[in-house]
């Protein structure tokens, strides 16, 4: 095993030293060699699956970018370069997903927010025009005789017709035809709110 892991390095350094070199076939060749290593360190339960294609992604061009920058004759081994740029990717990927998540986040609230505004302002169109109406009705009330006048008002607060005759002192039949009455003089005069 230590021998394998020698000749993976060995490997390796010679393949920088190519890629330094602007051979654009060792850096392929670099990737295909440092992919099933980065892929294990960066497969986590907190990166989604198919986020872990994009991270390898983002963390080979930074490679690409880098490794001109990497010295072979320092002492610093490749392994604790390439485990900064993993890091380092994971983070900026950890900041998105955050980042996307408050966006998300508000754009539901703003949502919902909206559809309350929406609903409140048409229950308040609602409100004003039934308000509206009302007046009208109550207007043209005044207009009635005095005895459909009382039929409607005790109608309106939930009197019986049988409780009506009773309070105004008149049968119930003359509360009935009041009713009609009233009924098909409102009906005339609203036609047009149909």
């Amino acid at each position: 095993m230590p021998q394998q892991q020698d000749d993976i390095s060995s490997k390796i350094t010679l393949l920088i030293s190519r890629a330094q070199a602007d051979d654009a076939d060792a850096i392929n060749q670099l990737l295909i060699l440092l992919q099933p290593l980065i892929r294990q360190r960066i497969q986590n339960r907190s990166i989604a699956v198919s986020d872990c294609d994009d991270l390898l992604q983002d963390i080979f061009l930074r490679i690409c970018r880098s490794i001109d920058r990497y010295k072979l004759s320092a002492r610093i081994p490749f392994d604790h370069f390439l485990n900064r740029l993993i890091k380092t990717s994971k983070y900026d990927y950890y900041r998105k997903q955050t980042r996307l998540d408050k966006q998300r986040q508000c754009l539901i609230e703003e949502a919902v927010s909206q559809y309350h505004v929406s609903v409140s302002e048409r229950s308040i169109e609602e409100k004003l025009i039934m308000e509206e109406k009302c007046k009208d009705i109550m207007t043209y009330c005044k207009k009635l005789s005095k005895l459909e006048q009382e039929v409607v008002q005790y109608t309106l607060d939930d009197y019986s017709p049988k409780e009506i005759a009773n309070k105004i002192g008149i049968n119930e039949k003359a509360v009935y035809n009041a009713l009609h009455r009233c009924k098909k003089k409102l009906l005339r005069q609203f036609e047009h709110y149909r």
